[in-house]
């Protein structure tokens, strides 16, 4: 029953293409937030110097009020 249960599941990951990417964003989702502490940068600094900063190769989004990516 087990075994019958596991083989629809993974018939239906691979005939769906709505499961597959669910479940490849899932993974991604699970990994980044596992490695999101080896990155060097802290969510709640502020950078003066870095204020209102355009899209840059350094903040991709650019900055905030207070210097934040």
């Amino acid at each position: 029953m087990k075994k019958n249960k596991q083989h629809r599941f993974w018939k239906t990951i691979q005939e769906s293409p709505l499961y597959r990417f669910s479940l490849i964003f899932l993974v991604v989702l699970i990994l980044i937030s596992l490695l999101a502490p080896l990155f060097p940068y802290s969510p709640t600094a502020t950078n003066t110097k870095a204020m209102w900063q355009g899209p840059s190769l350094e903040h991709w989004f650019g900055t905030d009020e207070l210097g934040r990516d």
